[in-house]
């Protein structure tokens, strides 16, 4: 687990109020995470990190590990 998936969980738990389990593996259509909390996560990471992914590209991820992989990379 990488340090930028952790704060991609961090942020969905503390700032969006994901309840349940989850991880970065878990996926976000298991938690329901909708475009506008997508939107959102892509300004907060892109202020943090840098790096600008549009919201679709987020959601088409899938899950925490995934965008922490686009984020490390450089997509």
């Amino acid at each position: 687990m990488s340090a930028v998936a952790d704060r991609i969980v961090g942020l969905l738990v503390e700032k969006f109020a994901v309840e349940g389990e989850i991880t970065p593996t878990t996926g976000f259509s298991d938690i329901e995470i909708d475009s506008l909390v997508m939107l959102e996560l892509s300004v907060i990471l892109e202020r943090e990190y840098g790096k600008r992914i549009p919201e679709d590209e987020l959601m088409e991820a899938g899950n925490a590990d995934a965008i922490a992989a686009l984020l490390e990379t450089g997509r």
